[in-house]
Parts: structure tokens; sequence; C-alpha cells
């Protein structure tokens, strides 16, 4: 899934680049004004955002429930 997956900061899309290894993966921010603090959305409720679970279950050719099964239980989870 690296180099083909995305994460949203208010209604920009930023796309993920290089290897993701375990649980750590970067994020082209480049001209984007962010700061350290700012939140991203990893994966969206919205079925159209390219960071939807529908959407990265389709990149890593699976289904959706198993991208949702397979997050670590150590990741922080926070629904909104």
């Amino acid at each position: 899934m690296s180099n083909t997956i995305s994460v949203r900061r208010k209604s920009t899309t930023l796309q993920q680049v290089g290897t993701i290894t375990m649980n750590l993966s970067c994020i082209d921010a480049q001209d984007n004004n962010i700061r350290l603090s700012d939140k991203v959305q990893v994966i969206s409720s919205n079925p159209d955002h390219p960071n939807s679970v529908y959407a990265l279950a389709q990149a890593a050719n699976t289904i959706p429930y198993e991208i949702l099964v397979k997050i670590d239980p150590k990741i922080r989870r926070e629904v909104v």
C-alpha cells in the first residue's frame, strides 16, 4: 500500500510517500502550512473520500472489514 494511500487535513488531501513500515508512514505535507500539532484524518467515514476504508481496501486488494480488524490495537482511535 506504500505510495498509494492518502490522508486528509481539513479539506486537503495529502499523499502518503515512501514505504509504510510497522505503524509509521510519511505524508507529503510541503506547501500546506502544516504544524506539528495539526490533526489529520487517516480513515474517513465518507465513502467518497480517497482515504475511506473502501478506498484503502481497494488499494490493498481486499475487503473493508479486513482493513478495520487489522488496525493495531495500540493505535489510538478517535471516533468523531
